[in-house]
């Protein structure tokens, strides 16, 4: 694995794989071709589109059925006050989606990434903890 800068075009799915396995994160490919991270978490590290130049770290959880529309998006409210790194959202089918972006302008070493990747991992179970105790199944 380099040590050196990837440009955009110089990050794949297989050099993130081989970038987050190298880091002792366990990895895998799921069956839509997205690089998925176990890391206490369950994280999607998605490629950078065409038009943008970004990578997109993103988690998902379901709330409790019970729970209203109006307490999920305080939720997200809450939990986007006070978490700077990451963002929460409510996606169109009601769940708690975390997201953060990596981006690639000017290029993005294997250490950035495999930090970041931690980091988001570490920050979501402690955004729940403090603002979803309760909510989610």
């Amino acid at each position: 694995m380099s040590t050196g800068y990837f440009a955009r075009e110089a990050v794949t799915r297989d050099t993130l794989y081989e970038i987050l396995d190298a880091a002792l994160m366990e990895v895998e490919i799921d069956g839509d071709g997205d690089v998925l991270v176990r890391e206490g978490i369950v994280c999607y590290v998605l490629l950078p589109e065409p038009e943008h130049d970004r990578i997109t770290l993103a988690a998902q959880y379901s709330f409790m059925d019970d729970v209203p529309h109006l307490a999920r998006l305080e939720c997200a409210n809450r939990i986007n006050r006070e978490y700077v790194l990451v963002r929460a959202a409510i996606d169109e089918r009601g769940k708690l989606r975390f997201s953060y972006h990596l981006l690639l302008a000017g290029g993005i070493t294997a250490r950035q990434i495999a930090l970041s990747v931690k980091r988001f991992c570490a920050i979501c179970p402690q955004a729940i903890a403090e603002h979803a105790a309760g909510l989610l199944e």
